[in-house]
């Protein structure tokens, strides 16, 4: 068999992206791949004899050291391990290593070979989506409305918030592998096959149809239901997330009710206004006739009287306590004639007198 020539090795070693170290057994850097001016940003020969831990950031390097010695004590020979790199410019880099550790016939350490590969992109993203599923697990367990998680086909629950055991009553154990069929959570089965076909219908989304749930102990409750499929490890889901708006409803059921009784006595209160108006009306009526009849008696019945009585021989004190008496019920004739409108007539006493003989019906020859 032909023998590969070295060179060929170091062709690759040398034109590789990742980095290649030899480390010898005091930890100090006997070989850089031409790759670390480009990742780390310094010659290769400028750091043969240093350190290789020198180039690890400060906050790895406990745990790298740590690490290398565990792998040492147990003669392990292939490891990988996770650290960051420092650049010139100060910014750190995630490695990757794979190490390759050689011993002699004793067990004592020789040299070490790595291989390192850059991962900081990598890490980032995965940094950001365990993020994401950080989230994702808070917003899931501490969610004030029902999040669950079942499958299409089936029905069967793969899991669901605290929520949805608080108000339902349910532990996860008795629900988890079962359908809501199963323990009762419909009131009726034809309602959840219409709730499906609608989700088939529309392309596999559902946005808050109104829905009664039972729960575990009987209590029927209201919801708004929204539902989603989803893809997970090859299994067709839904989503589903309900808002519990029975309290709401109660709330509505008393603002009908208090509606329907602000209505109730509003009608009163207009058939009240209405009989309050025609009593009013009445009254006027009534004041206004009292007022015509208080005229017209001292118009046509006591002052053509008293004129006559002026006519006859009386004292000085009698002449005037009797001008008083006219002319105080001529002021309140005036004040009631002009509120009545009779004040156009300009009638005087000798005329009012006649006026009600003709009003009693008396003949000329009598009056």
């Amino acid at each position: 068999m032909k023998s590969i020539n070295p060179d060929f090795f170091k062709d690759i070693v040398e034109n590789e992206d990742d980095l290649f170290t030899r480390i010898d057994n005091k930890g100090r850097l006997q070989y850089l791949s031409p790759s670390a001016e480009k990742i780390i940003g310094i010659s290769p020969n400028l750091c043969l004899g240093k350190k290789a831990l020198s180039f690890v950031h400060k906050e790895d390097r406990r745990s790298t050291l740590e690490c290398f010695v565990g792998l040492i004590a147990n003669r392990v020979k292939k490891a990988e391990l996770e650290n960051r790199i420092v650049r010139t410019t100060g910014e750190a880099v995630t490695f990757i290593w794979f190490v390759h550790l050689y011993y002699d016939n004793n067990g004592n350490l020789l040299e070490i070979l790595t291989v390192g590969k850059v991962i900081t992109q990598m890490k980032e993203v995965v940094n950001q989506l365990q993020k994401r599923e950080e989230m994702w697990n808070k917003l899931f367990t501490t969610s004030p409305t029902w999040i669950a998680l079942v499958t299409l086909k089936e029905g069967t629950f793969l899991d669901f918030n605290n929520t949805f055991c608080n108000d339902t009553g349910y532990d996860k154990e008795e629900v988890i592998g079962r359908t809501s069929l199963d323990i009762g959570l419909w009131s009726d089965a034809e309602g959840r096959a219409r709730a499906l076909s609608l989700i088939k219908e529309r392309g596999g989304y559902l946005e808050k149809l109104p829905i009664r749930l039972r729960m575990k102990n009987g209590e029927l409750r209201n919801f708004l239901w929204s539902s989603a499929i989803i893809e997970m490890q090859g299994k067709r889901c839904l989503i589903n997330i309900l808002v519990d708006i029975s309290n709401l409803k109660k709330i509505e059921s008393q603002l009908a009710e208090t509606n329907r009784a602000l209505q109730e006595q509003s009608s009163k209160l207009l058939e009240m206004n209405s009989a309050l108006k025609v009593l009013l009306n009445q009254r006027e009526e009534e004041r206004k006739e009292l007022e015509t009849r208080v005229w017209h008696n001292i118009k046509r019945m006591i002052q053509p009287h008293l004129n006559n009585l002026r006519m006859t021989n009386l004292t000085t004190t009698q002449q005037a306590h009797l001008d008083v008496v006219f002319d105080r019920l001529d002021d309140i004739a005036s004040g009631i004639g002009e509120r009545l409108g009779y004040g156009v007539y300009s009638l005087s006493g000798r005329e009012m007198e006649v006026a009600g003989h003709i009003i009693a019906g008396r003949s000329n020859k009598n009056i």
